[in-house]
């Protein structure tokens, strides 16, 4: 195989057999100075080749992830499958090179939990960025969120926010369950 080859590829599916190209050869832009650079030219669409991969991740972690019983207070159960979190910074907006940091803190404690995830940045309309992530283990929200104020209050981003408001608990997290897969796919690939 030379360097600049592209093979053919099957992937064993639930549903049948999947076929592609993979290109072996030399990457351009895969530099750490381009992942904090993209504020820059953000342009709030997905791109096609990154929708694709983005596409391919999610229907993985779908076959990946067994429907679950979750018990709920009073008794009650439902199902599970995936949640989707949404990870926000309150406050002043902060640049992406210092957030991002304390994201990847937060991933390692999701790893440490057993959770299997696919994420993606965005930026808000303030320009603040906040992760979008589906999540095939249920975890419930105050925890999720605990842990990721503990994070943002370590490194001092909640400071503010606990002199206007008295306490380091903001509403920093957003949790929804998947109901429909194909909406969960449209959705992060908008």
């Amino acid at each position: 195989m030379s360097v600049n080859e592209t093979i053919e590829l099957v992937q064993v599916r639930w549903d049948g057999l999947m076929v592609y190209k993979y290109y072996t050869g030399p990457r351009k832009g895969r530099g750490k100075e381009l992942l904090f650079d993209r504020q820059k030219r953000y342009s709030g669409t997905v791109k096609s080749a990154a929708k694709k991969r983005m596409m391919k991740s999610i229907d993985l972690l779908i076959q990946l992830s067994k429907l679950t019983m979750v018990a709920r207070p009073g008794g009650k159960h439902f199902p599970f499958r995936l949640g989707f979190w949404t990870l926000t910074v309150p406050g002043q907006v902060r640049k992406a090179t210092d957030v991002h940091p304390i994201f990847k803190n937060f991933l390692a404690w999701m790893r440490r939990q057993g959770i299997q995830y696919i994420w993606k940045a965005e930026y808000q309309k303030r320009g603040q960025v906040h992760y979008h992530l589906i999540c095939n283990k249920y975890v419930p929200w105050v925890d999720i969120r605990d842990a990721w104020n503990k994070r943002l209050k370590k490194s001092g981003f909640l400071d503010s926010y606990a002199r206007k408001c008295g306490h380091f608990n903001p509403n920093s997290l957003d949790v929804r369950d998947v109901r429909s897969n194909k909406s969960l796919s449209i959705y992060l690939a908008k």
